[in-house]
Order: C-alpha cells, then structure tokens, then sequence
C-alpha cells in the first residue's frame, strides 16, 4: 500500500523479471450481498483502472524490470488517469442442489492473446445469496470464472462478458453437474509403472488455470473422470518417482476413437462420452549434455531448457528443463518424440523460456535436436551470458 503521500516499496523480492502494476486500493474486486446496491441507472463511472509500469493499462505495452539479487530499483513512478469505467455483475446458479450457489470464488479475467493466463484479475466473494460485482472494469472481453467447493468434488463453470460503454448487470452462471468419463490407461515398454503413481488431469485453458478434473485410477488401469466441466479439456499427466520412470511420456489420448492430444476433449450435454484411451510409453528420449560458459569451462548450476518447435510451443507438457551438476553436466528424460531447440541460462526466471516475448531474442542461440523414441543425444551447449539475458 502507498503511504500518505503516495510512496511504495516491494522488498524481499526473489529475483527475475517482474511486471508492475498500480490500481486503486477499493477497486475492482467487491462482493456484495443486495443486488439492489447502487445506482442502477447509472452507465458508467469516473474511476482508475489498473496501470503498468512505465504507464499502461494494456499488459501488452508494459515494460518488464529486470530484478538482481540485492538490487534496488527507484523511480518506478506511477499516474493514475480518471477514466470511464463500469461495473460486472450477476448472480451464481447450482443446478445440482437447485439454488443460488453458495461456497464459490469468482475471478473475472480478460481474454487477449497478449495477456498470461496466470494474471488474472479477480476476488472471492462470499456468495451466499450467490451474487457478485467487479468495480472498475475498462471495456474488453472477459470470462467470469467461477469455481464452486462444498462436501462433493469441486465444480466449475464460466461465462464470456463484453464490457464496452454500459455496465454489465445480468452476467447468469450456471455450475451444472458435470460430466463422467471412464477409460483405461494403456503402458508401452518394458519399464514397469505403478499406477498407484500416477496422475491424470482434465482441465479447460479457457478456465485459466482453474477447474477440471482428477481422474480415480485403479490397479488394473481403468480409470474415471468426474464432474468434467464443458468445454474443451486437454490432458495433462504427471507421476512421482520411485513409481514413475523418468522415462516415460504421454504418447497419446484418444476419445471414442479420435486423438484428442492435441486439440483437447469437447466436453458438453450433446458430446459423446465414450472411453478414453490414454498411451504411456516408457520410450522417451534422453539428452546427456555438457554446458560450458565463454571461455569454455563447465558452466555449474547452469539452467538448461528444451523448447519444442513450431505449434508445439502451445503445448506445455512438451517443455523439459534442469540444472548443470557441479561438472556442467545435465541429463533430460522422457521427452516425446519431435522437434526441440535446447537453451542455457546461467541466470534466468524460472519458466521464463515459456514466454514467447522472452524468447524471441535468443531464438538464434538455441541449438536443434529432433528427439526419437528411445533415442539418446549428445550435445554440448554455451550458456547465454547474463548480461545478454536481462
């Protein structure tokens, strides 16, 4: 919070780069239980919208700044500008229990392809007459998300909302059931898996990174899907050594038939819900590497990166990464089959690699591999040098 006379300091920050952003204190995120409060009749509102550093309301314009260890930054200095606003609102619906929900968390974020999934803006209301508001909304395309917690399994649902010169005040969600989906996990290779190990996870990316659904795996691989909210879920495994080689890989997921690796399930009332068919494969290949800095010595505690090439950069489960040992030396495992470019930072932020905007610049200092089922690779690679990562 600013003091008296608008002067801030973040301290005990970790290092990396960091976006900074400034909104009014009361703003944005308020519950309220009368859906009576306020002014109806009232279109807009002059209020401040949030504003990134160095004095932008869009995150795509925003400069990032570059945080060292032991490192103060001074002027970053900010302006808030009055501006119309408006205000988001409407009410929650159980289906299952048949009346305003209760026991929810409402997040309102906005759709851009400039803006992370994971900088969602929002609060948690009460919702115990299963009513919200967000204050001080800029124009834009949003989804309200709503995840609803109670005795059962969690549920979840979303709505899109276009703000532009009126407020939004009908914004209905309805937190249906959910839908079940049986199946079987099938294992290639001669690794043995313990599935007791192993986890499955269905969600939707128009969710942002909330909703979706764990699957109960049992001992013979059949496995079952609960309360699966609609729209289109990708899925996502992961297992916990010693029970799960490091070996393996998803190799491919299949829904009545039709691989949904790469484009996900459709999940809805009218969609079909026969049996998934998930592959595992202990085939995966490895690289064994060594990172050197510029004058050729072995880069220890050097961060090592594997980017898959072209579409692929969408799907995350593709993305591997470690650390150098005290020889520079690093092993990747269980990595599917494809197109790569392998990156090393003796600095960098953790998932950093991820970001297509960090990328950019280093795109040609990235070295080729094409990874093969049970294929091994030796490479040698040159850290970035830090001052050519800030």
């Amino acid at each position: 919070m600013t003091n008296d006379i608008g002067e801030f300091r973040l301290y005990s920050l970790a290092k990396g780069r960091y976006f900074v952003r400034a909104q009014v204190g009361e703003g944005w995120h308020s519950a309220f239980l009368d859906l009576g409060a306020g002014d109806a009749s009232s279109t807009s509102q002059t209020g401040y919208a949030p504003v990134y550093y160095p004095g932008t309301a869009d995150l795509a314009r925003a400069a990032t700044i570059d945080v060292a260890p032991g490192q103060e930054i001074p002027g970053v200095d900010f302006t808030l500008v009055p501006i119309r606003t408006f205000r988001v609102r409407g009410h929650v619906f159980d289906s299952v229990l048949g009346q305003p929900a209760k026991n929810c968390s409402i997040f309102l974020t906005r759709h851009d392809p400039n803006i992370p999934s994971y900088n969602n803006r929002g609060g948690m209301t009460d919702c115990s007459k299963g009513l919200f508001e967000f204050s001080d909304v800029t124009p834009g395309s949003y989804s309200v998300v709503v995840m609803l917690r109670g005795s059962e399994k969690s549920r979840s649902a979303h709505a899109t909302v276009e703000v532009g010169t009126t407020n939004v005040d009908d914004v209905r969600v309805v937190v249906m059931a959910g839908i079940d989906f049986s199946g079987r996990i099938f294992v290639e290779g001669h690794e043995p898996l313990d599935l007791s190990e192993v986890h499955i996870w269905l969600s939707d990316p128009e969710q942002y990174m909330f909703g979706g659904a764990g699957a109960v795996i049992k001992a013979d691989g059949s496995l079952t899907f609960e309360n699966v909210p609609e729209g289109t879920a990708q899925v996502g495994v992961w297992g916990q050594a010693p029970g799960f080689s490091p070996d393996f890989y998803l190799k491919s997921a299949r829904a009545n038939g039709e691989d949904i690796l790469e484009k996900g399930l459709t999940v809805g009332a009218s969609s079909a819900r026969g049996p998934l068919e998930i592959v595992l494969s202990s085939a995966g290949a490895r690289i064994d590497g060594t990172v050197t800095d510029k004058n050729d010595l072995p880069s220890a505690g050097a961060i090592v990166a594997l980017v898959p090439e072209g579409d692929r950069r969408k799907q995350f489960r593709l993305y591997k990464d470690t650390t150098t040992d005290q020889y520079g030396q690093f092993i990747l495992r269980g990595i599917a089959p494809g197109a790569y470019k392998l990156f090393s930072w003796r600095e960098v932020e953790d998932n950093g690699w991820e970001d297509p905007e960090f990328l950019a610049p280093f795109e040609s200092q990235g070295t080729r591999v094409t990874a093969e089922e049970s294929g091994q690779i030796a490479i040698r690679l040159k850290s970035i040098p830090i001052e050519k990562s800030k």
